[in-house]
């Protein structure tokens, strides 16, 4: 996890010091004393270019991040395995582990956090890691588990 926040922090530094470097370089005094030929705008046009491009991969980066890293859907319980919650964007089923003594099931939550990696080739719900939960949008229509008929002898 600490990884992942360096990694995004080192990432945010990056971005920061080329766009200071685009936009701030120098110019090369003139010591020349022959006519110079009129300016011409080609540095303007890539460097608006160089700006508007970083400026692109820096909202994707960070959207990208925070997709990874938010849940939003509401929350149920599962026979077997405790609170989870059904993911509104990728209508998945993810088994909440963490950070979880706050959270009512039947609420629709936003909970940041971490998906767990899954082991190749397994089946079975995700497994959502909760660090915090961002906000608590109220009650939801909870998904009914019926439990299996009795049979007769």
């Amino acid at each position: 996890m600490r990884y992942q926040v360096l990694r995004y922090r080192m990432g945010i530094a990056s971005m920061i010091a080329l766009t200071l470097f685009v936009c701030c370089g120098q110019t090369a005094p003139q010591t020349c004393a022959q006519p110079q030929p009129a300016p011409s705008k080609a540095p303007e046009i890539v460097g608006f270019t160089l700006l508007a491009g970083v400026a692109v991969g820096t909202i994707i980066l960070i959207e990208v991040h925070h997709s990874h890293h938010t849940v939003k859907g509401c929350v149920f319980t599962a026979a077997q395995n405790g609170l989870e919650v059904l993911n509104n964007a990728d209508q998945k089923t993810y088994t909440l582990v963490g950070v979880t003594p706050n959270i009512k099931v039947g609420d629709i939550v936003s909970l940041h956090g971490s998906k767990a990696k899954q082991k190749k080739n397994s089946t079975g719900d995700q497994t959502f890691v909760v660090e915090k939960i961002n906000k608590d949008y109220g009650p939801c229509k909870v998904p009914t588990v019926t439990p299996p008929a009795p049979t007769t002898p």
